[in-house]
Order: C-alpha cells, then structure tokens, then sequence
C-alpha cells in the first residue's frame, strides 16, 4: 500500500501512527497487541490526528531500534518487516508486524499475567487469562465450537434435532440417515474423547443440545432483538430474546424481524403476493453470519444483538472479523471462527460454505433497490446495516485536470547506484555505506527509499541478507 493511501486511513486495528520512535516497552507492547490479532503497521514520523509528517530523527538507526526490541523485548521472538519511504522530503519508516503463529505473544519483562496484550480498536488491551487460554487455543488450532463440554453427555442432546439435521442434509447433499447413537455423533464432531470418555462439544450441544445455553454455560449464546420506533431508541415498541438452538435461533430472529417491518402486497391473478420492506435472503444471510462467525469465546456476556429502525436494521455479531479478514475483502474472503458450526450449518443448508452469503446479501438488496449493506468493525463486534432507504446520491463534481507528475531528479549518489547496478546487478545497503563513507546511514536509506518509490530500484530477498537490483 503506497504511503499517500495510508495516511488517508484512520487508527485501527491493523494501523498506529506513531510522531516519533516509541520506547522499547510501547513498540514492545505494539508489537505484541498485533501479533495476537490481525497483524498490523507502525507508521512512525507522521501525527496521529494531524497526519503531518515529521520524518525520523537522523540519528537513530531505525532498523536495528526496531529489531532488538522484536527479538529481546518480546516473546515468543516476534520478525517484523521494515520498509523506509521518502515522502514530502523526509524519511517514515513503516514497520509491519506478521499476524504470529506461536500465540500467546508477551511483553518479556511484564511476564504472562500482565505482557499479553491484544488489538481492539485502536487501542492495546491487556488479555485476561480466558482470553490467552483462546490465543493459546488458536495457535494450536484448537477451536472453541470444538472444545469439549465435561459435564454434559448424550442425555443433554435433543435427538429431534439431530434428526432434523439428517433430513435437511438429505434433502442438500443426498446423505442417508444414519442410527443415531454416540459413534454418530462423534462422527459428525458433536462428540468427543476428553479425559478417557466421551462428552459433547460446545458446538454440537449449541447445535443439538437440550437447554444449550445453560448446558453449555454460555448464558449469552442467544440472539436479542428490539423495534424501536423512529430512527433512535427512545421508544421500544416490541423485543425478544430468542434462546434454543442455533438452526431455530435463526429461524426465529427473520420470524420477528418479519413481524415488525412493513409488508407490502398485491394481488396476481387469484393470489396476494406479500413483499416485505427487506429481502428475506438478505436478513437470512446476515443473520446467518452472525451466528456462524460470532466469537463464542465472549458467550458468557455478549448476546446477537439485532435492532430493527424505521429507515435500517442493525445485527451486530460479538468479536472481531476472523484473522485474514477486513471490511474492505469481506467480498472476496471467507474464513470462520467455528468450523464446526459452519460445516453443519451448511449441510442443513443455512450457511455457504464456498463464500458466496456476502455476494448474496449484496445481490438481495440490490434487486429490492435498496442501499448495500454496511460492514463495520468495532472494538469487540462486527455490525451490519441494512437500509431501507436510498440515500441520496452525492452531486458529481467534475475533476480537474489530472497534472503531470514531478519528474524525479536523481542526484550524485543515486546516479551511481543506478550506474552500478546496471553494470554489477545487486549491492547491499552496507556496501553502499562503505562507499559513501562521509554519509550517514539514514541518509543511505533516504536514497534508498527515493529510488524504489520511483521504480528504479527493487529490494529482492530476505530483510537481513536481501540486496537492491534495478526493478524490473
């Protein structure tokens, strides 16, 4: 991403703008937060608020800076990049941390209980000992639909349910009902061997359980839903709580959303057509998302929430969007938290597991001449907007006339790196500042940053043993 497209961005999850270089303990802690969640960049020279570019200090080497703290100060050892760019005359140097495969990462001298830090919003969270219990789970790919349920058994399963799980995958994918017993279950992953015996999974009893929030104590696995008169909520006008299963939870929650938004009809031939003011394919998908990607981790105190407005419908599903996946490719990507629960889910033909609820979602509100949707991630949850009303469309402005770019000027040093590397093919930053002896290294890398934001250059390799060549 060019550096002109990031200082448009605002502070984030994956994003922190830094003015100046951050002290061992607060790049530490940077680097750990992002490890532990989505990865993410330091852009270092430039304001928070303003976006104004300071540039680094000149006597600070940056990359050996940022490196030590990566290998001493955190743990596991953390390997970020670096990259140096030129911009307005002045040097930012971008520093990428990698999202980390050895989970739970750690400030080194905080020790565990009080060094795991993760990423919400814009900000650093300490991470409680469930939450780095849930980061140890993930780097080992343990997820949580799959964690076993030690005191359930096969009594809290409701086999009606599961039955009406065979049929609704015969009628999908033409599997023949099977005896339903304990091999079956396990078979299917709503069983498990745990401690010398067999037990449900979270997933399969929030999935075919009895009384699966209670069972599985996880008391906010359940889905809240409120119409609100008006466009705020100052007056409630109906609401719900919708428990049980998943399947029926879904089920349910379009059933009160259909009750509480306007439904229009007309009559072709003999028979009344009913049009609701939303698409059900939309709601269905939105819903069934929710359910699907919803972090279950945060059960025991976050619920669905789905709020119904004269003019939108929010549903915002608990955590973050699953490692892998932003707002900006939630078109193009598809990853789940709980694999389980969407394999089933898909089976009983609520779900797609091939990726394609979004771009139905999309295509559903396009077809009813409605806005697209809304996808928004905050600090601990993702919110999706349906709108009932088409908003305005903006007034087009003509452009200006694109002006031509800068010719870009090489002076005295980088004429002779492009020289040399049209005669030898590759030199190192270090035999660069052996050649330049009376420049400073920050100056080199200056150079540097200039030619390959001007496409003379490429950097080819590893960080450490990587050379420049001409780019290609």
């Amino acid at each position: 991403m060019k550096i002109e497209e990031l200082l448009k961005l605002n502070e984030g999850v994956c994003l922190d703008f830094k003015e100046k270089l951050p002290s061992p303990d607060d790049l530490a802690k940077l680097l750990v937060a992002f490890s532990n969640t989505k990865g993410g960049k330091i852009v270092i020279g430039v304001t928070d608020k303003t976006r104004m570019i300071k540039g680094l200090e000149l006597d600070l080497n940056v990359e050996e800076y940022v490196m030590n703290v990566a290998s001493n100060n955190c743990v596991p050892l953390i390997s970020p990049s670096l990259e140096f760019i030129s911009h307005q005359n002045k040097l930012i140097a971008v520093v990428e941390a990698p999202v980390g495969e050895q989970k739970p990462y750690q400030v080194k001298k905080l020790g565990v209980e009080k060094g795991v830090f993760v990423r919400i919003g814009s900000t650093n969270r300490l991470a409680d000992k469930a939450l780095r219990a849930e980061l140890s789970r993930e780097s080992r790919n343990i997820t949580f639909d799959k964690l076993a349920v030690g005191m359930a058994d096969f009594n809290d399963f409701n086999l009606e349910k599961v039955k009406r799980y065979q049929e609704l995958k015969e009628r999908r994918l033409g599997t023949p009902p099977e005896k339903i017993n304990e091999d079956y279950l396990e078979k299917i992953g709503a069983y498990k061997k745990a401690n010398g015996r067999r037990v449900p999974t979270i997933g399969g009893l929030l999935l075919f359980g009895k009384e699966p929030q209670s069972v599985t104590d996880l008391p906010r696995a359940i889905i809240k839903a409120a119409r609100f008169r008006g466009k705020g909520k100052s007056y409630i006008i109906d609401q719900t709580v919708i428990e049980n299963a998943l399947p029926e939870q879904i089920d349910h929650a379009v059933q009160f959303i259909l009750k509480n938004i306007k439904i229009s009809g007309k009559v072709k031939g003999l028979k009344r057509q009913d049009k609701p003011e939303y698409p059900v394919a939309a709601l269905r998908e939105a819903i069934t998302n929710a359910v699907v990607h919803r972090d279950y981790f945060l059960a025991d105190s976050m619920a669905i929430s789905i709020v119904i407005f004269d003019d939108r419908i929010e549903i915002e599903s608990p955590g973050m969007l699953p490692q892998g996946v932003t707002v900006e490719n939630i078109k193009e990507k598809q990853r789940t938290r709980n694999p389980l629960i969407a394999r089933i889910l898909f089976e009983m033909d609520y779900f797609d597991e091939w990726g394609r609820g979004i771009e139905r979602m999309l295509n559903a509100m396009k077809d009813a001449g409605l806005p697209e949707p809304i996808f928004k991630e905050d600090t601990l949850s993702f919110l999706v907007i349906l709108k009932g009303i088409k908003s305005k469309s903006k007034i087009k402005r003509r452009k200006a006339p694109a002006t031509a770019p800068a010719k870009f000027a090489l002076n005295e040093r980088q004429k002779w790196v492009v020289n040399y590397l049209s005669k030898h093919g590759k030199i190192t930053t270090k035999e660069l500042k052996n050649k330049f002896k009376n420049v400073s290294l920050i100056t080199t890398k200056r150079d540097l940053a200039r030619l390959r934001e001007n496409k003379k250059i490429e950097f080819r390799g590893a960080l450490k043993t990587g050379h420049y060549a001409l780019a290609k």
